[in-house]
C-alpha cells in the first residue's frame, strides 16, 4: 500500500514543549501504512521558499524538524517514530535519536535536518524515509509524519518558560 499524502489540511498537533515551537509545515503530512515484514520507503521533496531561506539564514534559532506520531491526528500527541527508521537527505544519512528514553513516552525529540538541507530556492531537497516493523502500532492506526519550520528556544528561555510548573 502506497503512503497517502494528506496535504496541509491534516495538521499534526503535538504536546507543547518548552524547547520547540512549530511555526509552519514545509511538506505534506504523510500517512505511513503499517509494515510488519518488509521495508517501505517514502520519497519526499522539500523545496524551500526564498522567504523561509532568508528566515533560516537570519535566525539561528529556526530549524527544519521532522515530526512523527503513531496515532490519528489529535491534540497533544507525543512525538514517536517507527521502531526502525532511516532518513536520508540528498543521499546523506540523518544521525538522530528517534527513540527517546526507554519507558518514557513523550521523551522523543523531533529530528533536526537543518544542516543537511540545501538552502537554495532553486534546489529541491530529496528526502527518503525508510521504515519497517511497525507491528507495535495498533492495526487501526497509521503513523503520520511531516516536516516543519520550528523555533528552537535556548535553554535559558526554556527554563524560564517552565518555572510556572
Amino acid at each position: 500500500m502506497a503512503p497517502k499524502r494528506t496535504g496541509f489540511a491534516t495538521k499534526l498537533h503535538f504536546r507543547e514543549s518548552p524547547f520547540y515551537e512549530t511555526l509552519e509545515p514545509l511538506t505534506d503530512t504523510l500517512e505511513m501504512p503499517k509494515i510488519e515484514q518488509h521495508r517501505s520507503a517514502l520519497p519526499i521533496r522539500l523545496k524551500l521558499s526564498q522567504e523561509n531561506i532568508d528566515r533560516l539564514k537570519g535566525d539561528d534559532s529556526l530549524r527544519i524538524m521532522m515530526y512523527c506520531q503513531a496515532e490519528p491526528p489529535g491534540i497533544n500527541s507525543d512525538i514517536s517514530f517507527p521502531q526502525q527508521l532511516e532518513i536520508k537527505i540528498n543521499d546523506d544519512e540523518v544521525k538522530a535519536n528517534f527513540k527517546g528514553l526507554k519507558n518514557k513516552p513523550g521523551s522523543t525529540r523531533p529530528a533536526d535536518i537543518t544542516g543537511m538541507t540545501r538552502k537554495l530556492s532553486t534546489y529541491i531537497n530529496e528526502i527518503k524515509v525508510t521504515y519497517a516493523l511497525t507491528t507495535k502500532v495498533d492495526a487501526q492506526v497509521l503513523i503520520f509524519q511531516t516536516f516543519h519550520l520550528t523555533y528552537q528556544r535556548n535553554i535559558d528561555n526554556a527554563y524560564r518558560n517552565t518555572l510556572w510548573w
